[in-house]
């Protein structure tokens, strides 16, 4: 049986991110190990000189909304998993590439995170982040569908 002692569990902030804490916080809390959640927001769009695409305070509130709901989940995950060390990051990139990058710089030994179930047509047009992080990944990544009782852990 393997023991983990650092687990990532990216968050996009979504229902089925929500299941991935709550399936992370439960086996850190049964193993001791640390739990790193991990947004990643995506690269800001240039829209070019004088572009009228969002308003100049936009960026800075959009920021401080994440970092207020990633404080939130970060509450969230030490009361699912007491006594655990829960530490939570941003970082700003292509979501796959970043949370690899993370990964291996944190030495984590097991991802838990969530999947949006869109199927094979939606992979292939949209992308996956689960199946980038898969590919780049040398740890055990376990990756959890969204389904009925997927919420948000704030709503547990």
């Amino acid at each position: 049986m393997a023991i983990w002692k650092r687990i990532c569990c990216p968050t996009d902030f979504t229902e089925s991110s929500g299941a991935a804490l709550r399936q992370a916080a439960a086996i850190s809390r049964e193993t001791g190990a640390e739990l790193l959640l991990l947004h990643v927001s995506p690269p800001p769009r240039s829209g070019g000189a004088g572009s009228m695409l969002a308003p100049p305070t936009w960026p800075a509130r959009q920021e401080a909304d994440r970092g207020a709901e990633l404080r939130a989940w970060q509450a969230d995950a030490e009361r699912l998993a007491p006594g655990a060390v829960v530490t939570a990051s941003e970082l700003t990139g292509p979501a796959a590439e970043e949370i690899a990058r993370f990964v291996s710089d944190f030495a984590c030994d097991l991802v838990v995170m969530g999947t949006h179930g869109r199927g094979a047509i939606g992979a292939a047009v949209l992308g996956s982040v689960a199946r980038g992080v898969v590919e780049r990944v040398r740890c055990p990544v376990l990756v959890v569908p969204p389904g009925p009782a997927s919420v948000p852990a704030r709503e547990v």
